[in-house]
């Protein structure tokens, strides 16, 4: 007789409150105690969901390089179409017109992307952090990927202009009126928005309510979900937006920072003890960037995270892949939002 244990001991597993039973080990699954005393683990090498670009570093970091991509995989790299986006779009009409200049094709052709965010922390009376200045930059990525699937009409402009201004590399002023003005695309890619953080969930729920009223069917945002990290396991989407939210602490948050921890086990950072927090699990990390199947944006102070040296790792890997971009030029040269929770800061 067999028994036969599937999953993925490298993911998150069970959360546990109590930290004296993390340090007695009873976060670990039975399927890492019995890999553990040497159980006969078979590593399954074949990955079905992620475009190569977002592959190469968790296969790097977690899997020793040995994962391998499916058929689909391969020929979604292949794609003829001009850009990943417009793979995603298949039969968008829009999405033609408007990627046009280098900085779109730049962002939209690449399957990987890491954007920097210099903000602030706040923090909700059960403890738990949120970020408004990374609330800010996924709203403001979430509409300019949106345009390239149906353009905003500021004022009183035909779309069609609002499309050749985009594609001029010209700004667009938006403000939810204008976004309310904007028809449901027929063809639109899955969009998932995640953070480790629940109060960050909740701001960004929020924020999209504020913004289109509603999230999910019947809304413009019909096709986001918005979730913790540990929520989106199993799950995947066509396009992933990240939101890390840590940012530098002041000298009298410093305690607070130490109590951060919004779940229980902190996951076996292979660096130690970490000063960022719930963040630096790097199981949770795992799970985060491996949920997009054709898009990955990660948002986050880039100087916090690289306290830890699996954020660390990740940076310097997008860095050397030129894959690295300073959030507020991109979006002050590309849109102007209006009547924003918090602005993006120097």
């Amino acid at each position: 007789r067999h028994c036969v244990l599937v999953g993925d001991p490298r993911q998150l597993p069970a959360t546990v409150i109590s930290r004296l039973a993390t340090d007695c080990s009873y976060d670990r699954s039975l399927l890492e105690r019995l890999t553990a005393v040497g159980g006969g683990e078979i590593q399954l090498n074949e990955q079905f969901r992620m475009h190569p670009e977002i592959r190469e570093f968790p296969s790097k970091y977690f899997y020793e390089n040995k994962l391998e991509d499916a058929p689909n995989i391969k020929a979604l790299a292949q794609s003829t179409k001009p850009t990943i986006f417009q793979a995603i779009l298949k039969g968008s009409s829009r999405g033609q017109e408007i990627v046009s200049t280098k900085e779109d094709r730049d962002l939209l052709d690449h399957a990987y992307t890491v954007f920097d965010v210099k903000g602030t922390n706040s923090r909700s009376a059960q403890g738990s952090l949120a970020n408004k200045e990374e609330v800010h930059a996924v709203l403001a990525l979430y509409d300019y990927l949106m345009s390239k699937v149906e353009p905003i009409p500021p004022n009183s402009q035909k779309p069609d202009d609002v499309a050749n201004k985009a594609a001029s590399g010209g700004k667009v002023s938006v403000t939810p009126q204008h976004l309310n003005q904007r028809p449901l695309p027929q063809v639109i890619a899955s969009v998932g928005i995640i953070t480790p953080y629940k109060h960050q969930r909740d701001e960004l729920r929020q924020a999209f309510m504020n913004r289109y009223g509603n999230v999910g069917e019947g809304s413009r945002a019909c096709n986001v979900r918005i979730d913790t990290v540990d929520s989106f396991q199993g799950k995947e989407r066509d396009v992933i937006i990240l939101s890390c939210v840590r940012a530098a602490q002041n000298p009298q948050s410093q305690q607070q920072q130490k109590q951060g921890h919004e779940g229980g086990n902190n996951g076996g950072n292979k660096g130690g003890h970490s000063m960022i927090g719930f963040v630096s699990d790097v199981r949770r990390m795992n799970v985060a960037i491996t949920r997009a199947k054709k898009l990955l944006w990660i948002v986050g102070d880039l100087d916090v995270l690289k306290k830890d040296e699996a954020w660390r790792a990740l940076i310097q890997d997008a860095t050397e892949r030129s894959r690295v971009r300073d959030a507020k030029k991109l979006i002050e040269n590309k849109f102007v939002l209006e009547s924003e929770p918090g602005e993006l800061s120097s």
